[in-house]
């Protein structure tokens, strides 16, 4: 073999050498490449390692529900949510009340004012022509005193009742909502009410935050009337005992023949069986 055949024959084994070593290189290059490839699906970023981010799926948060907050007085408004236990909750926390009204009755309006503090009411109504009428109601001892006028001035005709006297004005602090059912809701005058339904069909709009009516609808079997009354300026826990007394100079009497009835609640009291009353 000459000097330039070897020579060549050199030149082919140095290549054959080096591609030898250039192709696994190629090899492991590709697969490292192909290793590291990353198929991002939509709305996944990628930071700047190449691992993919993922963003935490945002959901909205369950309502927890709303505890009303105690407000001034003690009164708790659950709003439409109310039940008759929570309008029975609020109206038990009522100590005093004042309110008016005014009746559209068919003869003309009568226009009335009611106090109530520590089981006695003071109505003070005044007719379409202009005559006031004053009565007191003491609810614990089921008595009512009629203010008259006398040839003397002034006097309290006192009598007694019993309980469930429909001339008797309701006591609205006393009254059972179990005896109701709840039937609407409604809002008066900026008042959230429950509409109440008794069995007879009087209907009552009952506050959600006091437990007291703003309204009430009936129909009057004496006269065959159908009534819708609001309850107007209505104060609670402002009057005082002192604010529904009845004055001093203002003789109390009683026609009965059952002297116990009233001379075992109220000293100095006038006993008669007829007194000439001018009304």
């Amino acid at each position: 073999m000459n000097r330039y055949n070897l020579v060549a024959m050199w030149w082919i084994m140095l290549l054959f050498a080096v591609v030898v070593m250039i192709l696994p290189a190629c090899g492991k290059s590709e697969q490292s490449s192909s290793s590291q490839e990353v198929i991002l699906e939509p709305g996944i970023k990628q930071d700047g390692s190449g691992e993919p981010v993922s963003t935490p799926i945002e959901t909205e948060a369950e309502d927890e529900p709303v505890i009303p907050a105690e407000e001034e007085g003690g009164f708790v408004d659950q709003g439409r949510a109310s039940t008759i236990e929570n309008l029975m909750s609020n109206k038990s926390k009522i100590m005093s009340y004042y309110f008016e009204q005014t009746i559209n009755a068919s003869y003309g309006d009568i226009f009335i004012k009611t106090w109530y503090a520590d089981g006695w009411m003071k109505i003070v109504s005044i007719a379409p022509y202009g005559e006031e009428n004053t009565e007191y109601v003491d609810y614990e001892n089921s008595l009512l005193i009629e203010i008259l006028s006398s040839p003397s001035g002034y006097i309290g005709k006192m009598s007694s009742f019993k309980p469930g006297d429909p001339d008797i004005p309701n006591n609205y602090v006393d009254t059972d909502y179990h005896q109701f059912r709840i039937v609407d809701n409604d809002n008066i005058d900026g008042q959230t009410c429950r509409v109440l339904e008794s069995r007879q069909g009087e209907k009552r709009w009952v506050s959600t935050k006091y437990g007291f009516p703003v309204q009430v609808e009936f129909n009057d079997p004496t006269n065959d009337e159908h009534f819708i009354i609001s309850f107007d300026n209505l104060t609670f826990n402002e009057v005082s005992y002192e604010d529904i007394a009845i004055p001093d100079d203002i003789d109390i009497i009683a026609i009965s023949d059952d002297e116990d009835i009233y001379e075992d609640i109220y000293e100095d009291i006038a006993i008669i069986d007829d007194i000439e009353i001018y009304e």
